[in-house]
């Protein structure tokens, strides 16, 4: 009887805890992804143009993130300063969490944010 009312919850801990690993690997991808990307665009300050670098930069995180994209809808968007001294990556990932997208509703947000200065 004990067995038969645990098991449920239980269950749904263990994979709310599954849930909340993968959310934090990709959390995690998106941070590296972010650093990596923005040191990467930051050597290509002041030699290539804007449009560039912003294009490069979107395929150069989609091309780190790999696997992360297909489970997430990932979003990368890159900001040069006006002086061109410095460049902003961030990514937005929004993912579809275990229980249906009802918690947190709408589903999980991952922001990733990185800034690298010449």
């Amino acid at each position: 009887m004990i067995f038969a009312l645990g098991a449920p919850v239980i269950s749904l801990l263990v994979c709310g805890a599954i849930d909340l690993a993968g959310l934090n690997n990709d959390r995690t991808a998106m941070q590296d992804t972010a650093d990596a990307t923005a040191l990467a665009m930051a050597k290509q300050l002041g030699v290539a143009t804007a449009p560039g670098i912003i294009s490069r930069a979107r395929d150069y995180a989609v091309g780190q993130l790999g696997e992360v994209t297909t489970r997430d809808s990932v979003t990368v968007t890159t900001t040069l300063a006006p002086d061109n001294s410095s460049v902003n990556v961030t990514i937005d990932g929004t993912r579809s969490s275990f229980f249906g997208s009802l918690l947190p509703p709408g589903g999980w947000k991952l922001p990733a944010q990185a800034t690298a200065i010449t």
